[in-house]
């Protein structure tokens, strides 16, 4: 008889290793989590600014914002099409299965973000929340993939990257120039962005990253 008071048994160490089948679930979520940037990203660029509601769009006085997001939604439709292309191919493999949320806490932050009203909130929430998580993320498994079984991923996850990079720093700058002109984010979107930390953070929605 087990002895009660020696406490709960420890869970078993996770496989020191990360299968096809998790790497296609990860790369699904991936090309999910892409489709729905280009989708909200998209949605914002292709706003048009007329009468009244003009000031409350991102690019309000300048349309380097709106400008900004129509490029951006062009950038990560590409990379959702480039994570679809490296689904497996193989019989009793549903690659539409595969490309879903990789948890709800996302999905509904994604669902909510895009239904903000088009202005500075918003886009704030998407330069210094999401794609920073976005590109921490694919550090994370960047940092332990191997070159080996995942030669096609690491190519990409280092191209993304790099697309994530200059996408912070040039959306910062015009952020920068926004809030320089009066413009303030408000609390909808500041509980937004530390849902976002939340989800994308470690720890969160996407798996654990572990070596191949």
């Amino acid at each position: 008889m087990a002895d009660r008071a020696a406490g709960p048994v420890p869970a078993a160490p996770a496989p020191p290793w990360r299968g096809i089948d998790e790497l296609a679930r990860l790369v699904g979520a991936w090309c999910w989590t892409e489709q729905r940037v280009f989708e909200i990203a998209g949605a914002w660029g292709s706003t048009v600014r007329t009468g009244e509601g003009a000031g409350e769009h991102p690019g309000a006085g300048t349309p380097s914002l709106t400008v900004w997001c129509a490029a951006a939604a062009r950038r990560h439709g590409d990379l959702a099409r480039a994570w679809a292309d490296h689904l497996p191919v193989r019989a009793g493999v549903d690659q539409a299965a595969l490309v879903a949320p990789p948890g709800a806490a996302l999905a509904a932050d994604l669902d909510t973000l895009g239904a903000l009203p088009v202005g500075l909130e918003g886009f704030a929430v998407l330069v210094e929340a999401v794609l920073p998580g976005l590109r921490r993320v694919y550090a994370d498994h960047l940092a332990s993939a191997s070159p080996v079984s995942e030669g096609p991923i690491i190519e990409l996850l280092v191209g993304a990257g790099r697309v994530l990079e200059d996408e912070i720093a040039d959306a910062g700058r015009l952020l920068a120039d926004q809030r320089a002109g009066g413009h303030r984010d408000g609390p909808a979107g500041r509980a937004l962005a530390a849902a976002f930390e939340r989800s994308l953070g470690p720890g969160g929605v996407f798996p654990a990253v572990r070596p191949s």
